[in-house]
């Protein structure tokens, strides 16, 4: 659904194809001569684009018995399974993070080169079991990984429920993918794994960004629910940056969430939550800046000790926005919202534009015209005009902070 929704319209939509950096850098002839003799394309980044990150997560649940009673010897994991967070950019996609997953062993522990991920682990390396920063190995290309897996595994969010194990998130249709260890050619983690969307672990995708040590960041969140409701927390995964999230992936795991997550001082949601709140009472953009000391989290790959500075951005209609529009669109958003289910949105029926704007449910995608529209242009004043109340203006989070220096 995000590939036909998002990607087709800009023809980066065929699931034989692999990502890489600009025509006439390494990363775009590598590509390139991966994928000759094949029907497979390279979608190359536009030149002097912004980096993405696309942030996922892999999801490992006890299959077979013996890995179940394992499982039930070992203290304080998690009983939803393993979480851990991986990444999809054009240059290299995969775990950049080691770690062990006390089942079945290591997993992480760097990433490859895009037109590479997906293959089988390597079979014969000369360095051993582990695989060095810039050593290629020979691998089996077992599939494609394009632009459209990586989109949808960051939003794979039903099958985080519906997948109790790898085989029967396979059958369902959701992302399934080889991934080895380059930290352990022989773990019992190279193998297929589940995806599932980076809510398990980072729905903002904030914490690549850690994991790099950017120092200023701009975060616009969505949300069903206004800041103001008195139970905002409880509809939203990404407190757990706080360690304060309140609803957990599936039926377990508001703990776990949180303890892998966590990078921010606790005390500090409440702080980000006052001011945002505050600036939607009095009708204004609902933005906050804060900053931030980065806490350590090895499963989550931050090594924490620095501050961050962030604008924070959330979803929310201020009084000089509604005041401008037309009279024509002031009335749609006074229309009663129709109740809907998730049947009515598997057949086809689109999100509207109506009074519950712009706490809307997006998730499937298949929104009207309008609304997609008048979601962006609110967006974008939120953002340009809250700038300009906590700080002068949009420019100043583009020039160097003392915090860069």
């Amino acid at each position: 659904m995000v590939t036909e929704v998002y990607l087709r319209p800009f023809g980066l939509n065929e699931e034989c194809a692999v990502m890489s950096l600009p025509k006439d850098t390494v990363s775009h002839k590598r590509a390139m001569e991966s994928v000759a003799g094949t029907a497979c394309r390279v979608y190359p980044l536009r030149k002097d684009a912004p980096f993405p990150i696309m942030v996922g997560s892999t999801l490992d649940r006890f299959e077979g018995l013996i890995a179940a009673l394992s499982a039930l010897c070992l203290q304080n994991f998690p009983e939803e399974g393993f979480w851990f967070p991986m990444e999809f950019t054009p240059l290299y996609c995969g775990w950049p993070m080691l770690a062990k997953d006390a089942v079945h062993g290591l997993l992480g522990g760097g990433v490859v080169e895009a037109y590479g991920f997906g293959t089988l682990k390597p079979e014969h390396h000369e360095g051993g079991n582990q695989v060095l920063d810039g050593e290629e190995v020979e691998v089996v290309q077992k599939r494609w990984v394009p632009p459209g897996m990586a989109a949808g595994t960051s939003s794979a969010a039903p099958y985080v429920a519906l997948m109790p194990t790898v085989k029967s998130a396979a059958v369902l249709g959701g992302p399934v993918l080889e991934m080895w260890s380059a930290g352990d050619l022989r773990s019992a983690n190279n193998r297929a794994h589940a995806l599932a969307d980076g809510g398990a672990t980072d729905n903002l995708g904030i914490l690549p960004l850690l994991r790099r040590k950017v120092r200023t960041i701009i975060v616009h969140t969505a949300q069903t629910s206004a800041v103001t409701q008195e139970d905002f927390t409880s509809t939203v995964w990404w407190p757990s940056l706080f360690g304060r999230v309140q609803v957990g992936v599936g039926p377990y795991g508001v703990g776990h969430l949180n303890s892998r997550s966590q990078v921010f001082e606790s005390e500090k949601y409440d702080e980000l939550l006052a001011q945002l709140r505050s600036m939607e009472v009095q009708g204004k953009p609902p933005v906050a800046e804060l900053v931030l000391r980065v806490l350590k989290n090895d499963h989550a790959g931050v090594t924490g000790g620095h501050e961050v500075r962030i604008l924070w951005v959330v979803a929310g209609v201020c009084r000089a926005f509604r005041e401008a529009l037309p009279t024509e669109t002031a009335a749609v958003l006074a229309t009663q919202c129709p109740q809907k289910g998730v049947l009515d949105l598997l057949r086809g029926d689109k999100e509207r534009l109506c009074r519950s704007f712009p706490d809307v449910n997006t998730f499937i995608g298949n929104c009207e015209g309008r609304l997609v529209q008048m979601l962006a242009e609110n967006a974008a004043y939120n953002l340009v005009e809250g700038a300009k109340l906590v700080g002068g203006g949009l420019e100043r989070y583009f020039e160097p902070h003392p915090l860069d220096l």
